[in-house]
């Protein structure tokens, strides 16, 4: 059985490890509206480590997986709210 997202998340945080190249961060920041120098500056990470998680080629650590999580989910709520 595959785990989903929140379930890899918080056994990540458990284990204090990252999350193998998450594909989905492009789609959430896509819905979310915002560009990848927007979402590393919220994440407080430099561009170029945003843009290697962002393209799935370097493992995002489960904290900031969780962060761009909360972010993403904030924005797309504000935006319903308008």
């Amino acid at each position: 059985m595959e785990l989903t997202l929140a379930e890899q998340v918080a056994e990540a945080i458990k284990r204090g490890s990252s999350v193998n190249r998450f594909e989905g961060l492009r789609e959430l920041r896509d819905k979310a509206g915002l560009t990848q120098a927007a979402m590393a500056a919220l994440l407080q990470v430099s561009r170029p480590t945003y843009l290697a998680w962002d393209a799935g080629k370097r493992n995002i650590s489960a904290k900031h997986l969780a962060r761009f999580l909360d972010v993403t989910s904030e924005i797309q709520s504000q935006t319903k709210d308008r």
